[in-house]
């Protein structure tokens, strides 16, 4: 575990070398031309977004952080896959670290005998971004590697791709160019007022050590079921054959109707050599301008010329906007709390007892609350020097595509003179003029208000919606980051002492065919049985409802509950992935002698033994013995009361006594998406039951 003094940046100026997972508030480079950009953390996550659509798929899931674009290695055709970012798949023998630059991102990893740099920037001519992929074999001995690269597409906006997730991945189609190595893929208007959305994944340059090169577009295959970016399968189907006199044609490709961007490239290095690789991600309006982009980029020089352009207009932009070394390590930090949902310090003012956060009490100040917000509460014209920082960060986070909301809160005496709210004036309208006017769709907003002038329902909205609550007392931006970093690092170094087990990962199984299920004539159950050969290619889930309150739950014991509307209402959160299943409800038992953690169902951790599942009306009952423990759980819903009810019946058939602990995983969301989770409070209360003490 690092030291506090390990956690900061070692240059905290135009170039910061960073170490991922050192702090928890890591910070994120935002890379743009103004039209495409890229957020990356210094694990390797981010997305990659053109216009206000993602081009690849994300999440404001700051535990997970598993989306973006990804690079993984392969030793061996049955090896596990790793990442050469710390995220999604890190390699325990691996070191990662990662360089941050005014225009670029360096992530390196370390092996003892290989040695790999990904170098990611954003063409300022194009929509294009560029990653140049880097591989030094350190030994005496060649070797063959398969690197792999991964992204999940969207090709939507974040929001609407949330909402239903399956249903807005059925428009989004895939071709395959084997003359270019190009993946294209692109998303059909649903409506004939929409404009399609075009994207392409392809190699721009590689050396001579390339031998092949292979694309997977179906994320079923690739991840495999019941799993994640962080344990892929990487399944790409037969291999092409490299000797082949003419490239593969241009043919469509299968999606399964969840399409996924993956290109498998074999390189060869020799001992002590050196392999290096530009794959590049580019987006447009029409697939003309993609082929295009395709061909202007596969030439050597253009892919030098984006890269020497890319540091020279990020000098001159920096050189504009004359932000210091501190406020642009502040500005990146602060990134990460508009682009990840973190937990958060408590207000600076909390809302008075019994009232209520309602988004809709922003609706009379023009604000949404759908952004994120940060909130400044600012009372002398000491606090001037800060809110000029905020104010170029906010043509920073528009310039890069990450809107939000910042919120100044006046609590200047009323008088003549009022000279902070002089300033504040002119601020917002110098904003006004160089960015709202300039590019209004990019522009994140800026709310000027005295604090006296709303009422404790705004506030309380405010305080509980606001991403970071900040005090401008004199001193400089940095200082309060800093603040927010060491409460981060103290809630941290607090949860290490907790004790914690790791889920087992998922088993290399060969895939079968799925489990035969049948119908119990009487009763109208229908029962099957799953195990690692015999796993069904999609979720088997029942449905249990009331007319006001219901839940689901598939055969991997995972589900989520609603009241009332089951899409607008959840009280968990809804993952609609039929590949990982994650859900947003999970049950595991834990061997508290041995540690063995497990799940109640056949799910990503489940035991290595037959789980036999039986969907009934009103009911829904898991079975699986582990040992000489016989499992039993049992999911039903109250056929009027708004209650659910799981119960876990544990029988111990064998001779000598044990313990185990079952353990309930609810993700909480109450709300239509995951976004509305910033306003949940929880609290502990013991209830007293028949069998336990009051």
């Amino acid at each position: 575990m690092p030291t506090r003094s390990d956690r900061r940046d070692t240059l905290p100026g135009v170039t910061r070398l960073l170490t991922p997972g050192a702090s928890v508030l890591q910070p994120t480079h935002l890379l743009s031309n103004g039209r495409y950009s890229v957020a990356l953390r210094a694990n390797g996550a981010g997305w990659s977004r053109f216009g206000t659509a993602d081009v690849s798929r994300w999440r404001d899931d700051a535990l997970r952080d598993a989306y973006g674009t990804f690079f993984y290695l392969r030793r061996a055709p049955q090896a596990a896959p790793v990442s050469i970012t710390q995220h999604p798949a890190a390699d325990p023998l691996a070191d990662y670290s990662a360089t941050f630059h005014s225009d670029r991102v360096c992530l390196d990893a370390q092996w003892a005998d290989l040695r790999t740099r990904c170098t990611v920037w954003v063409s300022p001519e194009d929509d294009v971004e560029l990653r140049r992929i880097e591989l030094w074999n350190t030994s005496s001995e060649p070797m063959e590697i398969e690197l792999m690269s991964m992204f999940e597409v969207s090709l939507s906006e974040a929001r609407a791709d949330e909402m239903h997730p399956a249903f807005a991945k059925l428009f989004v189609q895939a071709t395959w160019d084997g003359a270019s190595r190009a993946a294209y893929f692109s998303r059909k208007p649903r409506l004939s007022t929409e404009t399609g959305l075009h994207a392409v994944h392809f190699i721009a340059h590689a050396d001579p050590h390339l031998k092949s090169v292979c694309v997977q577009t179906d994320r079923a295959r690739w991840l495999g079921r019941h799993r994640d970016a962080a344990q892929p399968r990487a399944d790409y189907g037969p291999a092409a054959d490299p000797s082949a006199a003419q490239p593969e044609p241009q043919r469509d490709c299968v999606t399964g109707l969840d399409p996924l961007a993956s290109l498998s490239m074999r390189v060869s290095l020799p001992a002590h050599g050196m392999a290096s690789l530009t794959v590049c991600t580019a987006a447009a309006d029409a697939h003309d301008t993609l082929q295009a982009l395709v061909e202007r980029y596969r030439q050597d020089a253009m892919v030098e010329r984006s890269s020497l352009m890319s540091g020279t207009f990020a000098s001159i932009r920096l050189r504009e906007m004359r932000v210091n070394a501190d406020d642009r390590a502040a500005i990146q930090l602060l990134t990460t709390t508009l682009a990840l949902l973190m937990s958060r310090p408590a207000p600076l003012e909390a809302p008075a007892g019994g009232v209520l956060h309602d988004r809709r009490m922003l609706w009379r100040l023009g604000m949404s609350g759908d952004r994120p917000i940060i909130v400044v509460h600012a009372s002398a014209v000491q606090g001037v020097r800060m809110l000029r920082s905020l104010f170029q960060a906010l043509r920073w986070w528009s310039w890069g595509g990450l809107t939000c909301d910042l919120v100044v809160l006046n609590r200047e005496a009323r008088s003549y003179l009022m000279p902070l709210q002089a300033e504040l004036a002119a601020l917002r309208e110098r904003y006004a003029a160089e960015i709202v006017v300039t590019a209004p769709a990019r522009a994140c907003g800026l709310y000027l208000m005295h604090a006296d002038e709303l009422s404790p329902a705004e506030r309380a909205a405010l305080a509980a919606l606001a991403r970071a609550s900040l005090h401008a007392d004199g001193r400089p931006l940095s200082h309060h980051v800093q603040d927010l970093v060491d409460w981060h690092d103290s809630a941290l170094d607090a949860r290490a002492e907790q004790p914690a087990t790791a889920l087992p990962a998922a088993r290399q199984g060969a895939v079968g065919l799925p489990p035969k299920g049948v119908f119990d004539g009487v009763s109208g159950d229908f029962r099957f049985t799953v195990t690692d050969e015999h796993r069904t290619l999609r979720p088997w889930i029942n449905v249990l409802a009331n007319p006001d309150f219901g839940s689901q739950v598939s055969e991997a014991g995972t589900g989520y509950t609603w009241a009332g509307n089951s899409r607008l209402n959840q009280l968990t959160g809804w993952s609609n992935d039929p590949v990982g299943d994650a859900g947003g409800e999970t049950f595991y038992l834990q061997d508290l002698r041995s540690g063995d953690l497990w799940s109640v169902g056949a799910g990503a951790a489940a035991a290595d033994v037959p789980y036999r599942i039986e969907h009934g009306q009103g009911l829904t009952t898991l079975r699986h013995r582990r040992g000489d423990i016989d499992v039993q759980a049992i999911w039903c819903v109250d056929p009027d009361a708004s209650v659910k009810q799981v119960r876990v019946v544990l029988a111990n058939r064998g001779t000598r006594a044990q313990s185990l602990r079952v353990i309930g995983v609810f993700e909480w969301v109450i709300g239509a998406l995951r976004s509305d989770r910033q306003s949940v409070r929880t609290a502990f209360a013991r209830l007293a039951t028949p069998s336990s003490p009051r």
